[in-house]
């Protein structure tokens, strides 16, 4: 029975290696990647590599876009902050 774990557990760590690579090339820092990944793990509704590649995409773009929109709302107030300076 636990000759049958091993080949499973293999498989699983080369799909969620794929699962952060594709979510590197997304967001484009580990840190992030890896909350994607854990974010495709919450979201499969089963164990397919499908599944966590649909999952992780998903949650990495989630995560892209929320870190655009904080990043375009601090330029935006950094900015206003320094004309307030200058005045």
């Amino acid at each position: 029975m636990a000759t049958d774990i091993i080949p499973i557990a293999g498989a699983t760590s080369i799909e969620v290696g794929r699962a952060f690579r594709t979510a590197l090339l997304l967001v484009g820092t580990t840190a992030t990647a890896e909350v994607a990944v854990l974010g495709g793990i919450d979201g499969c509704k089963d164990l397919s590599f499908y599944d966590l590649l649909l999952q992780t995409v998903k949650s990495a773009i989630r995560l892209r876009a929320r870190s655009r929109h904080a990043s375009d709302y601090s330029q935006q107030s950094g900015s206003a902050t320094g004309r307030a300076r200058r005045r």
